[in-house]
């Protein structure tokens, strides 16, 4: 058995203290979302089909592997779906989710109820010149100050970097579209 001397022990003794208690104390998981915006080149419409479209979301969000309808209903809230999330060394882990809010043609939320509970939001508005802006945000649901303090600001630093990514990707895939009006000039810069 190994034994610790007083000092040391009232030490790990605080340690476990303060750990319990942030475990215990609960924080607005809202408070620590984030958020990442772009502005495209497309109409608002073909922005919000593509990124709803399952087929085409490895392509954007290339995390997935591979996404899934878990149900046969049209895109509408309580819509559930599996993603199968890349890994190092080609592993994967799956995740279900669920959409928790849908605004037709402009924002779709979506949830997991896996271990780190993210909540996702996808929101295209119009912009100007005929182009549009797409934000992602993303919080985890979990109120642990614990989780928000530790876990949460690594997680925030992935998911920031996936999102980036993914809007720059969607910036190649969904190139400006042709418009057949007097001002054509989309492609000139």
């Amino acid at each position: 058995m190994v034994r610790f001397e007083p000092q040391k022990r009232h030490f790990y003794v605080a340690i476990v203290a303060v750990l319990a208690s942030l475990f215990n104390l609960n924080v607005d998981p809202k408070s620590f979302s984030h958020e990442e915006s772009g502005v495209l080149s497309r109409r608002k419409g073909d922005i919000f089909k593509y990124i709803t479209d399952i087929k085409d979301i490895p392509e954007w969000f290339p995390v997935f592997r591979n996404v899934y309808e878990l149900d046969s209903k049209v895109l509408r809230v309580g819509k559930r779906y599996k993603g199968e999330v890349k890994l190092a060394q080609g592993y994967s882990y799956t995740m279900d989710f669920e959409v928790k809010e849908l605004v037709r043609g402009s924002k779709v939320v979506i949830s997991s109820e896996n271990l780190f509970k993210p909540v996702m939001t996808a929101q295209v508005s119009t912009s100007k010149n005929g182009k549009s802006t797409l934000s992602f945000s993303c919080y985890y649901d979990r109120p642990s100050a614990l989780f928000q303090y530790t876990l949460g600001p690594i997680l925030k630093f992935l998911t920031m970097q996936h999102m980036r990514h993914s809007l720059f990707v969607l910036h190649w895939l969904l190139p400006p579209s042709v418009s057949n009006g007097p001002d054509s000039s989309t492609f000139a810069s």
